[in-house]
């Protein structure tokens, strides 16, 4: 793993590793945003199996005071509604990431193409002569959207891990 980030590295340009640091501060965000939905759930479902939680337990009664709301149902519908406006802002803000995400991808995906282009075509003429010309697209091409997907995998493996720890946080 060390040998793969210190190749990418290498490979990448700086504006690269900006966007890429940039991406993993995004996933994090990302990772907080998706395990906040989940634990927003719970509350929900608690609350719409027994209503009398609102009396007896000290977070439920905070909140249901502290809204002014008179009836019981009337704040469980409430806070089912901020729920689904929640459960609609990380719709959006997936939206957003797989967006910037899908752009960084396919722009690194350019960028390497056209930088290892750019070396194929420094060769002298009788090396590149030497070369089979497909077998240079096939691998500029390949090798170009191989380290594009290594670079997608890196960054979802990342916020999967950060949602993991998350999860596994708050339910300790």
């Amino acid at each position: 793993m060390k040998i793969l980030l210190l190749n990418l590295n290498k490979i990448l340009s700086e504006l690269d590793r900006r966007n890429f640091y940039f991406l993993l501060a995004l996933s994090l965000i990302f990772a907080m945003i998706e395990v906040a939905g989940v634990a927003s759930i719970m509350p929900l479902v608690n609350l719409a199996m027994d209503l009398d939680l609102l009396d007896s337990n000290l977070n439920y009664s905070y909140w249901f005071e502290l809204s002014g709301i008179e009836s019981k149902v009337d704040f469980l519908i409430v806070f089912g509604i901020l729920v689904l406006v929640y459960f609609l802002f990380r719709a959006l803000f997936t939206i957003l990431y797989t967006k910037i995400l899908s752009g960084y991808i396919f722009g690194t995906y350019y960028q390497i193409t056209v930088r290892l282009f750019e070396k194929y075509l420094d060769l002298s003429y009788s090396d590149f002569a030497r070369l089979n010309s497909s077998n240079m697209t096939k691998m500029l091409i390949t090798e170009a959207y191989n380290l594009a997907g290594v670079l997608q995998l890196l960054l979802v493996i990342t916020s999967e891990i950060i949602i993991l720890c998350l999860i596994y946080a708050i339910l300790l």
